[in-house]
């Protein structure tokens, strides 16, 4: 695909040339095609008509996913999470292998255990992995909500960025009902802690949310900047967590 080269950066459509931009830059595409009119009416994009709506229900469950983790996942992300949620999404949406094309639903292919397998181990910033930036093994019960992390010492089991001085860890599980929208967040006190050299057993405990079809629970580590006695995010949470650790 073309790319813009040169001083100005254009948007729009000239001479019928349509200039764009998306994450990897700006980019250039001949204008036209067929109207919206056709593609919603003409019986010949029957198909089309399926795949926006199932690319529509897609955006509307990744997006509830990422509300109901509210500052869970503004403190953790990418300029790509909103993307590559929907990829997930999108293979859930084929576990419904029950309601017809165009009405495959996200809670129902939840329902199959494969799903399980998509979302677990995901993680929200892709600059930032949980694999990369963790170096100790983490014990997880997902069903009596506990997360320890035995004999841990934090200079030597984090990945720390230049200049920061302390860390947060977060252990959190989400309820949620994709098709009412309805959630449940619980989180574990967080654990503050300075980069240092001290050994300590993290033992963080929740009490996992019922009633709701499905509960992720996950995984936050943030990093700080200690300035006389207050701490501030680091690179507004560039080198943050945000990690999967399960789904059920």
């Amino acid at each position: 695909m073309p790319r813009q080269k040169g001083l100005f950066k254009i948007e729009g459509s000239i001479d019928g040339v349509t200039f764009y931009r998306n994450a990897d830059g700006h980019f250039v595409r001949m204008a036209g095609g067929v109207s919206k009119s056709r593609i919603m009416n003409d019986p010949a994009f029957a198909r089309t008509r399926e795949n926006i709506t199932e690319f529509g229900n897609n955006a509307k469950a990744a997006k509830v996913l990422r509300d109901a983790l509210g500052p869970l996942v503004k403190n953790a992300k990418d300029s790509r999470t909103s993307n590559r949620l929907m990829q997930l999404f999108n293979k859930v949406k084929n576990l419904d292998v029950v309601s017809l094309r165009g009405q495959r639903k996200i809670s129902i292919g939840l329902e199959d255990p494969l799903s399980q397998n998509v979302f677990q181990k995901f993680d929200f910033n892709k600059k930032a992995q949980l694999s990369n930036v963790l170096k100790r093994t983490y014990e997880l019960d997902a069903l009596a909500g506990t997360l320890d992390i035995p004999g841990f010492i934090p200079a030597v089991d984090l990945l720390k960025p230049e200049g920061a001085t302390h860390a947060q860890i977060t252990y959190a599980a989400l309820g949620l009902d994709f098709d009412t929208a309805d959630s449940s967040l619980v989180q574990a006190t967080p654990l503050n802690f300075a980069l240092d050299n001290v050994v300590q057993d993290i033992a963080l405990s929740l009490t996992p949310p019922v009633g709701l079809p499905s509960v992720f629970q996950v995984l936050l580590i943030e990093f700080f900047q200690e300035v006389n006695t207050l701490q501030y995010p680091l690179n507004n949470g560039a080198f943050n967590v945000l990690f999967i650790l399960n789904l059920s």
